[in-house]
């Protein structure tokens, strides 16, 4: 079966990767009440952010709260846009970031060493039970996990360079 696998092309691989993990991702997540209390806390930001119609000033309670990055209440607030407040809405970013944190270790690990290096650890990340868990999770790990890599890659150290072998 694998061997099948490998004679795809290595768009055709990364794209099957990607593609499987997202509906594992997303499975579910309409069944999946928001109870845990940072995920409330979460959720109930952007409700009222999306109420009072402000995409800038995070309040809960009616009171600020700028304790956390705005990207999340962002992604909250266009997810409640398309799908309208429900607990698929507020799991559907989570689960986007971690299909792209996929990609993006899929391109490291290419270039590091190779496609098939780059596919095994790919689909060992995306089946993690922890890499799982904060793929459905309203939390900024996952958001945090993407773009942490590109901001260590070239803007902390603008020499770096990527060497093939």
């Amino acid at each position: 079966m694998l061997n099948k696998f490998y004679k795809l092309s290595e768009k055709m691989q990364i794209s099957l990767v990607c593609l499987v993990a997202f509906i594992m991702y997303l499975a579910g997540n309409n069944m999946v009440p928001v109870t845990d209390p940072v995920e409330c806390n979460y959720t109930e930001c952007a409700l009222e952010m999306l109420q009072a119609n402000d995409w800038f000033s995070t309040r809960i309670h009616g009171n600020p709260w700028f304790d956390k990055p705005i990207f999340i209440f962002w992604e909250l607030l266009i997810a409640y846009s398309i799908f309208g407040v429900n607990d698929f809405a507020a799991r559907f970013f989570p689960a986007v970031t971690g299909v792209l944190s996929l990609g993006v270790t899929w391109w490291f690990a290419r270039r590091l060493y190779n496609n098939k290096v780059a596919i095994l650890s790919t689909m060992m990340l995306a089946t993690c039970v922890g890499f799982w868990y904060l793929s459905k999770a309203i939390v900024t790990d996952m958001a945090l996990f993407l773009f942490l890599p590109d901001a260590r890659r070239g803007r902390s150290q603008p020499g770096l360079r990527i060497s093939h072998r």
